[in-house]
This record gives structure tokens, sequence and C-alpha cells, in this order.
């Protein structure tokens, strides 16, 4: 194959001519990291301590101290490691999975802080000046250094990279002004994606705070739409609906799945609040007969029953419609004229719904709930389906709101990855 002009054939594959390939071992200094389990850390200290499952759970590309932090060790104890400084890498040596091998995150804005690298990490120090703050961020996304570190990872439960092996990879490393470049564009998507992390948890807090007042009953200090008038009553969902009831899985388990045919939704495919299809399996009609008191309808509300998503309801749509649900999702049938469908998700998903299911949980370990249970959920009713309707339809359109903000996150996240194959790799050059 013809390389283009500018470029070169490497170790890395094939770089622009001013770029030159590195170890980890060439361009880093290596420094020592604490063993600090996460029962050792408290939410207030003197020293910070960054755990690994931090890197994995809450930071992407960079840890902004300046956006706080709540995992601390005593100062006597922290004192005797390296303290972390702004432009440092952190990177997990650990991860239950390919796709968090060597995840790292670039320090800023410490300021006066004190903070140390903890378990199963390393902390990373540019040895001679070869990048520029902003860009190391983005190193672990270059595709020939995922690639080896992929390649190198051992482990069969957790998966890692030992610091032997780490300091072989090589990394493509660009000229200081177009580190620069690269920085600055992919900081910009960042701040956009930034600040619609901002407005959706905004939005969110917002509705939150519209359910707490809404679906409550006047008496009890909850909020009147305008034009609606008489007292609310409390229900049994028992008597609210037609069914209420869980499925099965059926026999041969995940073995009968298949891409097409009657949908069979899981506890994973109920989100709070929304349906999560990517995941959806379907069972051929066959297997739909031998189970036919758990036929979804169109507009059934959807409540997880058991394991650790316990609480989240959904509504199911019309591609649902004639499918089924296994052991750990209960269908719930409202009564048109008694009981809306939105209003009751709603509820269900409100800080009163939850507490009700929360007080069925031994010790508030949330386990698990049996239809019996649910049959005796107190439902706050207000005297006419209208005023139901009304209070779900301001919920909904809350919730189209968010799922809209959700959606362009989701664009901003495809253009960055969309810039970081281009500009990571040299194929498109700024400067």
């Amino acid at each position: 194959m013809e390389l283009r002009e500018g470029y070169k054939k490497t170790e890395v594959g094939i770089i622009p001519n001013e770029w030159t390939p590195k170890t980890y071992g060439e361009l880093f200094q290596f420094l020592t990291t604490s063993s600090f389990s996460r029962d050792e850390l408290s939410e207030e200290g003197d020293v910070r301590c960054v755990h690994y499952g931090d890197l994995h759970t809450k930071y992407h590309q960079f840890l902004d101290f300046s956006n706080g932090f709540n995992s601390f060790i005593d100062l006597d104890r922290g004192k005797k490691y390296p303290f972390v400084k702004d432009g440092d890498i952190i990177m997990a040596d650990a991860s239950e999975d390919y796709s968090g091998i060597g995840k790292s995150v670039e320090v800023k804005n410490l300021g006066d802080k004190l903070a140390i690298s903890g378990l199963h990490t390393f902390l990373l120090r540019d040895k001679n000046g070869d990048f520029e703050d902003g860009f190391k961020a983005y190193i672990h996304s270059m595709a020939p250094v995922k690639k080896s570190m992929d390649r190198l990872a051992t482990g069969l439960k957790v998966y890692g990279v030992s610091k032997a092996n780490l300091k072989t990879v090589l990394v493509p490393v660009p000229p200081p002004e177009e580190q620069k470049a690269i920085a600055t564009a992919l900081s910009d998507v960042d701040t956009l994606i930034t600040n619609l992390d901002k407005l959706i948890a905004k939005k969110k807090a917002i509705k939150q705070g519209a359910m707490q007042r809404l679906l409550k009953s006047p008496a009890q200090g909850g909020q009147r739409l305008p034009g609606f008038e008489g007292e609310w009553t409390f229900q049994s969902l028992g008597e609210l609906t037609t069914k209420i009831g869980s499925g099965i899985t059926p026999k041969g388990g995940s073995t009968v799945y298949k891409e097409f045919g009657r949908p069979f939704v899981r506890s994973q495919n109920i989100g709070w609040g929304k349906l999560l299809l990517n995941d959806l399996v379907f069972i051929t009609d066959e297997i739909h007969a031998t189970f036919p008191n758990t036929e979804i309808f169109e507009n059934d509300v959807f409540l997880n029953i058991s394991g650790a998503s316990i609480g989240r309801s959904a509504m199911a749509n019309e591609i649902l419609s004639g499918g089924n649900v296994n052991q750990h999702v209960c269908i719930i049938r409202p009564k048109s004229e008694q009981l809306d469908p939105t209003f009751l998700s709603a509820f269900l998903l409100s800080k009163d719904g939850q507490k009700q299911i929360d007080s069925f949980q031994s010790g508030g370990n949330r386990e698990g709930l049996n239809i019996g249970q649910i049959r005796t959920f107190e439902i706050p009713l207000p005297p006419t389906i209208d005023e139901q309707k009304a209070i779900a339809s301001i919920l909904s359109d809350m919730d189209k709101e968010i799922e809209s903000l959700e959606t362009k996150k989701s664009k901003y996240l495809r253009i960055k990855q969309g810039m970081m194959q281009e500009l990571l790799t040299g194929k498109t050059r700024l400067v």
C-alpha cells in the first residue's frame, strides 16, 4: 500500500512524519502508589486517595479536583506516598472487562489540595516534558496504545497490565503544537458534554421536585393543578388493576433466545422511567404459547421486583405488545377508567413509591417483592382520571425534554469519538 505524502510506517502503524513513537518507560516516571482498600477510606480527611474503582465509574479523561472529591485518608498515612501533581496520569491497573484495561485520567485543578494515587493504580509523571497539559488525557484512547494494552492484559476474572509490560507499550507522540491543537479541539467538545450533563442533572432534579409535589395528596401538602377540586383518596393497587403478575424464564434459559420473534423482557430492559431495549431478546411463538398469562399489553406498567434493579419501572410500548416477561419483572395492568398507567409508573418511581417498595425489604436490602405485597401498595388517587392524566402529561413533557437533551449528548459523544479517531491517529491534521 502506497504511503500518503508526509506519513511513515512505524511499529505503531502509519503516522505523520513529525510524530515519534516512544515507550511508556521512556516517557513517564512511575511513582509509588498506595494500597488502601475502599473500607479504609472516609468521606472527609486531609489527603484525597484515588481508588481504581473511581477511574472506572466516575471519571473520564480528566480528574478535575475543582469538582470535589469524597475519598480521603488521614495525613499520617497519606504522607508516606508521593503527592499527585497537576498533569500527572493516574491509570487503573485492573479491570473486569477489556474496555477498562489501562483506563487513565489526567489530573487538573489540584491547587493546594493533597492527593495520592490509590489501590490498583499507576501514577505516571511526564519525565522529559514530552507532553502538553490536556493531551495526556487522551493517550489511552489512541488506537495502537489501547491495542497493545489489550494484547498484554492477563487474568481470568480481572484483567490487568503489569508495570513491566506497560513500560514497553509504544505511544505515538505528536509535536507540542499539534498536541495543543488536538487537546483544545477535544476539550471544546468535552465542555459541551459537561454542560449538557449539568443541564440534564438540573432538569432531573426539577422533575423529581415536581413528582414530589404533584403525586402527593393536597391534604398531605401536595400541589394541586388549577381547575381541579375534590378529595384525593388512597386505594390499594390490587383494587385498581386487572392484572398483577410476573413471568418465568423459558425452559432452556438463554439458549432459546432469538434475534426475532416475540419480545422477551428481562429486568435489564427496565430503566428508571424508560425502556432499555438495546439488548432485547426474543422467543418463538411456540415458547410464548407455553405461558400466556405473562403476555404484555401496550401501556402495561413494568416493575422490577428482584435483584439489584428492584424498583425500576417503565411502560410497555407497542413494540413489546404480545411479548412476555421473566420472573424478575412484574406486569401491572391498571383499570383504564380508574388509574392512568403513566400516573402509576411515575408514582412508583417517586420517593413515596420507592418508600413503599423499601418497606417490604428485610433490613433495607431491597431483596425482592412478591405479588401479594405489590397488591397492597397504597396509591394516592385524584378524584378524576382527567386530573391523573393532567399530572401525567406534565411529567411526560419533562421526560421528553430530558430525553431530547440525552439524545443531544449522545450525538456529541459520537462526534467526539469520530474526532479522536481522526486526530489521535494523525489522519486529520490541525497544524
